[in-house]
């Protein structure tokens, strides 16, 4: 689990990589933009197919955002989940091994009442015979 970035620098990164994904599509936009500008001397066809190939960019861009953002947040959500998985399987494994201990001193207790119980006609004061009430 300490391999495990805090929740903190999980976000950082995704939101680093959201500005990323919006600075490259800002310029994307400037350098299209800057082109229609210079284009604006010819015929109205070609600068419509400019803002059509501006438009289409822009989309794009936008998707691979939101893709890159949805990514992104589910590999936070699944790092945080992790953490939850490891504690309760820990938490299993405990429990195994403190259920195998109870039952092993169970076993010995069984075995000495066993013994002591043929050899003797008074028990040892574990059990809960009834045979000392005053």
């Amino acid at each position: 689990m300490k391999d495990k970035k805090p929740l903190q620098d999980a976000l950082r990164e995704t939101w680093m990589s959201a500005l990323g994904v919006l600075s490259s599509a800002e310029s994307e936009l400037l350098r299209v933009t800057s082109r229609l500008t210079e284009m604006l001397g010819h015929p109205a066809e070609e600068a419509q197919h400019l803002a059509q190939e501006l438009q289409i960019r822009v989309r794009k861009n936008r998707a691979l955002l939101e893709r890159r953002v949805e990514e992104s947040v589910r590999l936070v959500a699944e790092r945080m989940r992790l953490p939850l998985a490891g504690e309760i399987a820990d938490l299993r494994a405990r429990l195994e091994r403190a259920s195998a201990r109870l039952e092993e001193q169970l076993e010995r207790r069984r075995r000495r009442a066993g013994a002591n119980g043929l050899g003797k006609a008074s028990g040892s004061g574990e059990g809960s015979s009834g045979s000392d009430a005053a």
